[in-house]
This record gives C-alpha cells, structure tokens and sequence, in this order.
C-alpha cells in the first residue's frame, strides 16, 4: 500500500509507523488502522458500520470505533494537532488534515504529469471510492 502524506506526518501503512519530523511517532495498532482507512477515503464521511467491516470483521461491538477514535484523537492532541479527525452524527469520521499518497518518495513534490491523475483517479483500497459525493 502507498504511504501517505498528511498534515506533518506520514505513514507507511505496510510498515506500520507514523513519521513526524523524520521521527516515528507511537499510535495503538488498531488507532493506526482507522487512520489508514480515514487516509484511504479522503473528502468523505466514513461510517461507523465501514469501520467495523473494515477494522473489525468478525466484531459487532460498537465500542471497539469508539475506543479507537479516542486514541487516535489523543493521539493528534498530543502531537498539537488538537482538530485533525471531523465528527458528524450519522454521517461518520472524516481526517480533516489535508492528506496526499506520496507518489514519489524521494521528490517533495509530484511530477506534473502525476498531479493530473491524482485529481482525476481516487485509491480504491481499505474500501475508498472514486465517488466524492459522501454516499
């Protein structure tokens, strides 16, 4: 899986660590998964029911989001980013840090030629889709 680039951090998801500054940061294993499906569906809502099937599959305990969303909030409190995870009843969870797969680790900034499929085509992994209207 790409890493991601988000606000100050980035994250490797197949190496299971968060960078700020060139330094890993810790986040609970099950909070980093969350992330990684909030990374995935960027501009939309993510359900709790998508959580669940995604994170939990073979749970129904509810309270297994709700715990994950706190540390992942503790989390970003504790790296000064007190507003980084959105919330809005019956909608879902949404990362409000502008977020961008790296598309070439070793460059800052993408080839031209990339930005224009990045705007045009979504990753369609941890259950993200090409449609951006949130349904």
């Amino acid at each position: 899986m790409q890493p991601f680039r988000f606000g100050p951090f980035s994250l490797a998801p197949d190496e299971r660590v968060v960078w700020r500054a060139g330094k890993p940061v810790a986040l609970a294993p099950k909070a980093l998964d969350v992330l990684v499906v909030l990374l995935a569906n960027p501009e939309r809502f993510v359900t709790k029911r998508e959580l669940m099937e995604t994170v939990w599959p073979k749970s129904s305990v509810e309270a297994n989001v709700t715990q994950a969303m706190y540390l992942l909030r503790r989390f970003f409190r504790e790296q000064e980013c007190p507003i980084a995870v959105e919330n809005v009843l019956k909608r879902g969870y949404r990362l409000v840090l502008p977020a961008d797969p790296f598309w070439d680790e070793a460059a800052l900034e993408p080839a031209p030629e990339r930005i224009v499929y990045r705007l045009l085509v979504r990753p369609t992994w941890y259950g993200a889709t090409k449609n951006r209207s949130g349904d």
